[in-house]
């Protein structure tokens, strides 16, 4: 399986060429962990500095940042903090793996 990680999902991700089916699954900690060793790319913002610690804690790869789309993935592997979130530019801390929640995004 070939996963990209990243810390945020949109619907300017999906391939809209042609009817989609998205599926999202809920992980727990371990599974995402199991998982993580087929992401490709972490394309989780090197900006918000906690977050970009622990993606690279789960999946190994440094983060990269950047536009992520379906092209060349079975899917995306979401990590996003359990308590909050907000859409401005502060950071939330996030101190180990287990104050996020995970998923696994596929599309048909």
């Amino acid at each position: 399986m070939n996963l990209t990680l990243s810390s945020t999902f949109s619907i300017n991700m999906v391939d809209t060429e042609s009817p989609t089916t998205l599926t999202f699954t809920p992980l727990t900690l371990e599974e995402a962990q199991s998982l993580a060793k087929d992401v490709t790319q972490n394309c989780c913002s090197c900006r918000h500095e906690t977050t970009a610690i622990m993606s690279e804690i789960l999946c190994g790869i440094k983060p990269e940042g950047g536009l992520i789309s379906f092209a060349g993935t079975d899917g995306i592997l979401v990590m996003v903090p359990k308590f909050g979130a907000n859409r401005d530019a502060r950071e939330i801390t996030i101190k180990d793996l287990e104050e996020l929640k995970y998923f696994l995004v596929t599309q048909s």
